[in-house]
């Protein structure tokens, strides 16, 4: 199974509020998370998420919410 590391590399570039647009992405590292709703469906996550470049570039950090279910609803 890919971790939520693993796939946040390939994910991360792709969305438009990313502001390294063009760096290759080497590691990404969830460097805290914090249970926002823990009862009921979608389970929610704050991740603090720090960036590691291929390059010389310094590590960037961002915030995302993470939101999570057992099982995919049919809309989704």
């Amino acid at each position: 199974m890919t971790s939520l590391e693993d796939m946040l590399v390939e994910w991360l570039p792709r969305q438009r509020w990313f502001a390294a647009k063009g760096r290759p992405v080497r590691a990404v590292e969830v460097a805290s998370r914090t249970p926002l709703m823990t009862d009921g469906e979608p389970l929610v996550d704050h991740l603090l998420l720090a960036v590691h470049f291929a390059d010389e570039w310094p590590v960037q950090h961002y915030q995302l919410h993470l939101a999570r279910r057992e099982h995919l609803r049919p809309e989704l």
